[in-house]
């Protein structure tokens, strides 16, 4: 639903192991079509979400749909969320050392 109300200066990273699922296939050409760019993450150099995309990153790992997806699968696409996340760290040291500032004091008093 967000999706729609995207400009060209936003970002949209669609994460799937097939790169077929047709919610996020949908997600990321409404998205596209609002003007956004967009990512797709996905196992298969192939798949569908990889024609929507402006950027592709192709992960490793076997797809076994049945057993609900290897542990390898969903490690190698959480690499990439962490690589996108110290990146944009990097690209903004003193933004993301508030940020952090910020999370950790709102749960400060909740740990023991």
């Amino acid at each position: 639903m967000t999706a729609v109300t995207l400009k060209k200066n936003d970002l949209v990273i669609g994460f799937s192991v097939s790169g077929s699922p047709i919610d996020t296939m949908n997600t990321l050409k409404l998205a596209k079509k609002s003007g956004a760019k967009v990512i797709a993450v996905t196992n298969y150099a192939r798949s569908p979400i990889t024609s929507i995309a402006d950027i592709s990153l192709v992960t490793a790992g076997k797809q076994f749909p049945l057993k609900g997806g290897s542990l390898l699968n969903k490690i190698s696409q959480l690499l990439i969320v962490d690589l996108i996340c110290l990146g944009l760290m990097k690209y903004d040291e003193q933004l993301a050392r508030r940020m952090l500032e910020k999370t950790a004091n709102s749960v400060a008093g909740r740990i023991m």
